[in-house]
């Protein structure tokens, strides 16, 4: 489904991709007040960045986002942190915090 909208109205599935990022930020931030980090939407968030989807393309932020969830277990995000050759140091929650 996400890939027809993406091909048949890319702006709408920009807009819809941008409400995403919010959402995922804020359930970010939240886990981690919580101390229970969300790995999945730091995960996809990662990919959002990685993308451009909703978000200004940006691998830095990228590769932050994909190391913290690797670093915590997310199957999906090692494989896109070997997949992109990224390096990943310490983990570190304040740096997605912001």
């Amino acid at each position: 489904m996400g890939k027809r909208i993406i091909n048949q109205n890319p702006q709408k599935a920009q807009e819809l991709f941008s409400i995403a990022a919010n959402d995922l930020q804020h359930l970010i931030k939240q886990s981690i007040k919580n101390n229970k980090p969300s790995t999945n939407a730091i995960e996809l968030m990662g990919e959002l960045y990685l993308n451009g989807w909703g978000v200004y393309k940006n691998e830095r932020k990228a590769q932050i986002y994909l190391c913290i969830a690797s670093k915590l277990g997310n199957f999906r995000a090692q494989q896109l942190v070997k997949k992109n050759n990224f390096y990943c140091q310490q983990i570190n929650l304040k740096e997605i915090q912001q």
